[in-house]
């Protein structure tokens, strides 16, 4: 009974040993079933091109000498190949599963509606395109590219390269412009946020009724001036909120407030003379076009102000469409 149950073991590590080695058993033989065809072609090739030709013959044997050189290289290489798959013990299990997985989705079902692949582009191809109405900070090795995230396949670019791989998993295909990988798409949100090192940050991506807000959660107490903590659960803060505690900028207090009501009085009172009055001029500068340039000026903003009509000036364009609102002193 001893005796059988080792002969049945022995039999059973010579299946697995054969299963193991299967598939670089099938690439040797098939690399090597190549390698003789291509011999084998060559030599009845050149040997039926150049029969009598006792100099050309010379030339053609020296060439299948190194032919052979370069087979039994290459037979070699196959030896290393099956042994290394041998010792670590690659299957027909792992190559099934290398392949599933590469015609995997890239996104999950759960995600279908807001990300259905996905595409790399050049952050500064993509600043010259769309203009963001903020200066941009100078693009750098851990910041050159900008990630596009596509909720369906027909707002994905026609290449089927950036097509095919955009929305398998695998490296994220890089489109050639910002122009190809926005051909399809007819909405494009935009969202600009820190990349300072420092930060331990997190984006998230939530379906939902767009409210073009992002919604900012820190470490942060009710505490001013108490700097953020891990201990401290992640909670909904103003924009200005920083991780020392501290707010960029400060909401008025109610003293301001109420000075803003008490100015609001004359302004109100007044409206109705004021709005006769500017009816006459606007009706004047709108004149036969009918069109209304309107500027806003204040006094730390008279140097643009001055530019504006020297540049004008300069270049003959009328300024009599413009209509100017201004603090007088």
């Amino acid at each position: 009974m001893l005796q059988r149950n080792m002969q049945l073991g022995e039999h059973n590590k010579k299946r697995k040993s054969k299963r193991l080695v299967s598939i670089p058993f099938l690439i040797s033989s098939a690399l090597a079933g190549a390698f003789g065809f291509y011999l084998g072609n060559n030599i009845g090739l050149h040997t039926g091109l150049h029969h009598g030709h006792q100099q050309c013959l010379s030339e053609k044997t020296s060439e299948i000498e190194n032919l052979k050189v370069e087979g039994n290289r290459l037979r070699r290489e196959i030896a290393s190949i099956r042994k290394m798959a041998e010792e670590k013990g690659i299957s027909d299990n792992v190559i099934d599963t290398a392949r599933k997985r590469a015609n995997t989705p890239r996104f999950p079902k759960g995600l279908s509606k807001i990300a259905s692949g996905s595409v790399l582009v050049d952050r500064d191809d993509f600043a010259s395109i769309f203009d963001m109405g903020v200066p941009l900070d100078k693009s750098l090795e851990e910041n050159s590219q900008v990630l596009l995230l596509y909720n369906r396949q027909n707002a994905m670019p026609k290449n089927q390269t950036l097509l095919n791989e955009g929305k398998l998993t695998g490296e994220i295909p890089i489109a050639k412009s910002a122009l190809e990988a926005t051909e399809n798409c007819d909405f494009l949100n935009v969202v600009l946020t820190n990349v300072n090192a420092k930060r331990a940050q997190c984006i998230a991506i939530m379906g939902q009724y767009e409210s073009f807000h992002i919604q900012k959660f820190m470490r942060l107490t009710e505490v001013v001036k108490e700097p953020l903590s891990r201990s401290n659960p992640l909670r909904l803060v103003s924009r200005g909120a920083q991780d020392n505690g501290r707010l960029s900028t400060k909401p008025p207090l109610k003293s301001h407030t109420l000075d803003y009501w008490r100015l609001l009085v004359p302004y109100l009172a007044k409206l109705p003379q004021v709005l006769e009055r500017l009816d006459l001029v606007a009706k004047e500068v709108a004149g036969s076009l009918n069109t209304i340039i309107v500027m806003v000026c204040n006094h730390g903003q008279s140097e643009l102000l001055l530019n504006f009509v020297c540049s004008a000036k300069a270049r003959n364009l009328s300024l009599k469409q413009v209509l100017l609102f201004c603090h007088r002193y």
